[in-house]
């Protein structure tokens, strides 16, 4: 079984992900195992989207969009998008057509409209049912999509995998909370370097006000003293 998972405690998140797929290849269940969950054999589809948070550290938790694979619902995909780090594109490694869509569908759907900075993750589930799409499929499928992009065999089932992919998500949420802090800092540090220029072209412009003002002072002393002569 899974591995428990600590409660997320209200964290902040530190990154998004979604999970996209072709209906019934189990996201849902995969969901359930990354957060620790008992398997559930009867599990009803997503209507949707459901939304959870995995815990990643003590700073924080990643969010987990899943979505659901029913064709009537891919015209709400791009609002899910919106703010994505990291997209999971699952298939059923015992069902071949769900391979086929995510390279014939899925990729395109992703790939037009994520943001460039997106991160894919591969992962096949049922991993503990025979083998209809070979490893070596899915790890050509995520060297397609780009250098570094990981594949999993995992299942919600037994569990097989499940920790391995969890730490790199976690990995994944932790680069993207890093970059985001440093890319804050930058701009706070632009900030503050800027009123700091600020201020003292301000400082210049009123010292020389100041010192027209005395030299014009000085002026009309000087000729009330020239008229008394």
């Amino acid at each position: 079984m899974a591995d428990s998972v600590p409660a997320a405690r209200h964290l902040p998140e530190l990154a998004k992900a979604i999970v996209i797929g072709d209906a019934g290849v189990g996201k849902s269940a995969l969901i359930d195992a990354l957060l620790g969950r008992p398997f559930n054999a009867t599990q009803r589809p997503t209507i949707t989207f459901n939304h959870d948070q995995m815990p990643v550290d003590e700073r924080g938790v990643l969010a987990l969009w899943d979505t659901a694979g029913q064709e009537r619902f891919h015209s709400l995909l791009p609002i899910f998008f919106r703010g994505t780090h990291v997209c999971v594109l699952v298939y059923a490694q015992s069902v071949q057509p769900s391979f086929e869509g995510i390279c014939e569908r899925w990729k395109k759907t992703v790939l037009t409209h994520a943001d460039d900075s997106v991160v894919f993750v591969v992962v096949g589930t049922r991993a503990d049912e025979p083998c209809a799409v070979l490893p070596a499929e899915g790890r050509r499928l995520a060297s397609d999509l780009g250098a570094g992009v990981h594949h999993y065999e995992v299942s919600g089932k037994t569990g097989d995998g499940v920790a391995e992919l969890r730490a790199h998500l976690c990995d994944l949420a932790r680069a993207f909370a890093a970059r985001r802090a440093r890319a804050l800092a930058e701009a706070r540090a632009a900030d503050a370097a800027y009123n700091a220029e600020f201020q003292v072209r301000a400082d210049s412009v009123e010292d020389r006000a100041g010192d027209r003002a005395g030299d014009r002072a000085g002026n009309r002393a000087g000729d009330r003293a020239r008229c008394k002569c």
